[in-house]
C-alpha cells in the first residue's frame, strides 16, 4: 500500500500539513494516531525556508490519478446441449400461492469525508520575501509530491474501504489570490512541502486555522519559548512535569513579531521581537 512521504514525524494539510495543538505532521496514509512535539522543535528541525508568498494557482478538486479497474469476472464456459427426451404430461397440480417478493436491501455505499476533496492543495507561490533559508526560484510549485502520493492513497482507499476508519491526512490548502507566511520543508526527494502556513491579513498572520473541516491547528511550544518569544499573545498555559506549555489561541498576531520569533528559533538566537520594521510587507503592499 502506499503511503505518504515521511516529512516530520508522522503527515495534513491535514494539513493538511499545518501544526495542531498536537503540531502534527503528516502520517501514513492508513494511520491515525498524530505524534505530539514542540512547535519550536519542529520548526528547527523541519523548516528548510522561511518566505513571505502570495499564491497565483492553486490545485483543483478533481484527482489525476485514474480509478482503479474492477477486477473482471470469468464467464461461464459453454457446454454441450444435452439430446431431448422423452416428455411425460404432467399431472394437474394444487394453483401454488403468491406470494410478494421482498425489496432487496440498499446497496450500501462509501461517502467520501469532506476534506476529500482536493482543492487548494498544491500550489504555485510568487515570494514577497524570503526570510530564511533558500526557497527555490520565484515562481515556485509546493506539496506536488505530497499530493500525488495523496491522490494515490485515495485510490486506494476507494477499493479498499475496509482498510482506513479515519482517511488520509492531506496537504494544507491554498487559495488563489492570498497572502501566507509559508514555512516549508522538504521531501525525501528535495521538492518544497509545506511545512505550516498561515494567512496574512493586513499587518498580522492568522495564528489559528483550520487545516481540515473540524479541526482547529494552533502552534503549541514550551512556556520558555512563550514567554521569550510570544509575550503579549493570548495563550493557553498547561502545566507539565518539568515545565509548561502553552497553546496560542489568539487569533491572530503582528507579522514582525511572528517573524522575529521564527528567525529567532531557527537561528537559536536570543531576539527580541523588534517594535518596528516592516517583515516584508511594505513589498507585499507595493
Amino acid at each position: 500500500m502506499l503511503r505518504f512521504t515521511a516529512l516530520f514525524l508522522a503527515g495534513c494539510i491535514a494539513a493538511i500539513g499545518m501544526l495542531a495543538a498536537s503540531s502534527r505532521e503528516p502520517a501514513p496514509a492508513l494511520a491515525c494516531t498524530p505524534s505530539i512535539d514542540s512547535f519550536e522543535d519542529l520548526v528547527r528541525l523541519n523548516v528548510r525556508f522561511v518566505v513571505l508568498a502570495d499564491v497565483v494557482e492553486a490545485g483543483g478538486p478533481e484527482n489525476s490519478v485514474p480509478p482503479s479497474s474492477p477486477t473482471p469476472t470469468s464467464s461461464p464456459t459453454a457446454t454441450d446441449t444435452p439430446a431431448p427426451s422423452a416428455t411425460r404430461t404432467p399431472k394437474p397440480s394444487a394453483t401454488p400461492r403468491t406470494r410478494t417478493p421482498k425489496s432487496p436491501p440498499p446497496t450500501p455505499t462509501n461517502t467520501p469525508l469532506p476534506y476529500y476533496d482536493l482543492t487548494g492543495m498544491r500550489a504555485t507561490l510568487d515570494v514577497v520575501q524570503a526570510y530564511s533559508g533558500s526557497p527555490p526560484p520565484s515562481p515556485f510549485v509546493i506539496d506536488a509530491e505530497r499530493r500525488a502520493l495523496f491522490e494515490r492513497d485515495l485510490r486506494f482507499i476507494e477499493t479498499h474501504p475496509s482498510s482506513s476508519s479515519c482517511g488520509p491526512y492531506a496537504s494544507p490548502r491554498y487559495s488563489v489570490g492570498a497572502h501566507y507566511v509559508v514555512l516549508a520543508a522538504q521531501t525525501s526527494s528535495g521538492s518544497a512541502a509545506t511545512f505550516m502556513r498561515l494567512r496574512v491579513e493586513g499587518d498580522d498572520v492568522v495564528m489559528c486555522d483550520r487545516a481540515r473541516p473540524g479541526e482547529l491547528s494552533c502552534p503549541r511550544m514550551r512556556g520558555a519559548t512563550y514567554r521569550r518569544l510570544f509575550a503579549g499573545v493570548e495563550a493557553r498555559i498547561d502545566p507539565g512535569n518539568d515545565q509548561d506549555f502553552a497553546t496560542i489561541t489568539a487569533a491572530r498576531m503582528p507579522l514582525v513579531q511572528f517573524v522575529s520569533a521564527i528567525e529567532a528559533i531557527r537561528n537559536g538566537g536570543n531576539i527580541t521581537p523588534p517594535e518596528t520594521g516592516s517583515a516584508g510587507l511594505a513589498a507585499h503592499r507595493r
